[in-house]
């Protein structure tokens, strides 16, 4: 699997999460953290990079409660 595929994969699994606030915003925070650990690491870089961040910030179109304690 790609990294997008597994962004794409992802933002699919946190609308299904989004009625559950807090599980939907620990998976969207692992997402991010997964994205830099890739580019970090050197998995991920240039235009594969652009497009799992444009990916993953549609996240932020789904709507549920981002709070923490």
């Amino acid at each position: 699997m790609s990294h997008l595929e597994y962004v794409q994969k992802a933002i699919a699994k946190i609308k299904e999460e989004k009625w559950d606030d807090e599980s939907a915003h620990e998976m969207e925070d692992f997402l991010y953290f997964q994205i830099l650990h890739w580019i970090a690491d050197g998995s991920l870089s240039g235009e594969d990079a652009v497009e799992c961040a444009q990916e993953a910030l549609k996240s932020t179109d789904i709507e549920f409660a981002r709070w923490c304690a």
